[in-house]
């Protein structure tokens, strides 16, 4: 080694390598001055250097000779910044046989892992041959956090956005190929699953949380004057109905026969079961029965409904409720909240029952279907 100047005391050269040796060889470059120092590689087509940016306490690898230009990498007390300066350099990850291991496509602005193709801001892609071949796994343990939260989030705030906010792709599906499955346990039971078809399985109950809303037959084919094809209710239960005079009083129901059972699908409501008139309180008028739900308006009457009734008498054989001449059917009208009992006299016309029809020990049976259209 030849040295034509003295190394610190102004511009020196090496002609041979330089060796630092001893039990704790050390080069320092600057004299804790406020300046700028650096080590430049001169090439023969591009240059770089390594440099301490002393004013902003920077240290950078770079293109060029002047420190702070286009910085490749930079080291500060709180940060590693790789392409400080937004240049077209890509930051690349190369595996054991995979070129794009990971990469950071600077010109593209996205993220790739084991591919180069540009399909989004972060692509993924797995053409590796294995047991368990996956694009992405993402899990969270026990140790993750007192108070684990998501596993994973999807969330976009472009309010003109209108393509899906996640859309699950298969290019070349097989039959009964699942789309999406959900499982739990170490098991991986079943809990949810969509196939190529659209074919859902679920091992719960499908709940709608909005009134109003519920299954769309829209693409189903429709006869004339279809008005409505949203199944938006279900509902299966029993009530105690009141037994009135439509003009004033009321009957008391009791001895274990005092409810009735209906089931609402959608519009239409089906009501059954047994009354037992166990007492009455001056009824006058038009017996009325309460229903679960009103009938409402439709048009042309087409809300009207009349369903089969059979009375059994203990206490009264009296008027049309209880002659074999006459039919007697349970009627719901036009919005009413109740249904009254109409009769068919033979050759003198049809009436509706009231108080003179029915008495203490007066038993009734009713089956009825019919619409709310509320």
């Amino acid at each position: 080694m030849a040295l034509t100047k003295v190394i610190g005391a102004g511009l020196g050269t090496l002609t041979e390598d330089l060796l630092v040796t001893g039990t704790t060889p050390k080069i320092t470059i600057g004299d804790a001055g406020a300046e700028d120092t650096a080590i430049v590689f001169d090439g023969n087509a591009q240059d770089f250097y390594i440099g301490l940016d002393d004013t902003n306490d920077n240290l950078s690898i770079g293109l060029g000779s002047t420190i702070g230009s286009t910085q490749l990498l930079k080291f500060t007390s709180g940060d590693i910044v790789i392409n400080e300066d937004s240049a077209d350099i890509n930051f690349r990850v190369e595996g054991n046989g995979d070129a794009t291991l990971l990469k950071c496509d600077a010109g593209e602005d996205n993220v790739k892992i084991k591919t180069d193709n540009n399909y989004a801001a972060l692509v993924i892609e797995n053409d590796d041959a294995g047991s368990q071949e996956r694009a992405l796994y993402a899990s969270v343990t026990a140790t993750s956090g007192t108070s684990a939260n998501n596993v994973a989030l999807f969330s976009a705030t472009h309010s003109n956005m209108t393509n899906p906010l996640v859309r699950i792709h298969h290019e070349d599906p097989s039959a009964d190929q699942l789309l999406i499955q959900a499982t739990t346990t170490g098991s991986n039971t079943v809990k949810f699953s969509v196939d190529e078809d659209g074919d859902i399985y679920s091992a719960g109950n499908l709940v709608i949380g909005t009134s109003g809303k519920g299954i769309d037959f829209s693409a189903t084919s429709d006869a004339t004057g279809a008005t409505d094809e949203l199944l938006d209710d279900y509902e299966i239960g029993v009530y105690t109905p009141t037994v009135t005079g439509a003009t004033s009083g009321s009957y008391t129901v009791g001895d274990s026969a005092t409810k009735l059972a209906y089931t609402k699908i959608g519009k239409m409501v089906h009501l059954q079961g047994q009354i037992h008139i166990t007492g009455k309180s001056s009824p006058s008028g038009v017996v009325n029965v309460s229903l679960p739900f009103a009938s409402g308006n439709s048009s042309d009457l087409a809300e009207r409904s009349a369903g089969s009734v059979i009375f059994d008498s203990a206490g009264s054989s009296d008027g049309v409720a209880h002659n074999s001449g006459n039919f007697v059917n349970f009627m719901v009208s036009s919005n009413s909240s109740v249904g009254i009992f109409r009769s068919s006299e033979e050759n003198t016309g049809a009436g509706s029952l009231n108080q003179s029809h029915l008495d203490t020990n007066d038993r009734f049976t009713i089956g009825i279907t019919y619409m709310t259209f509320a």
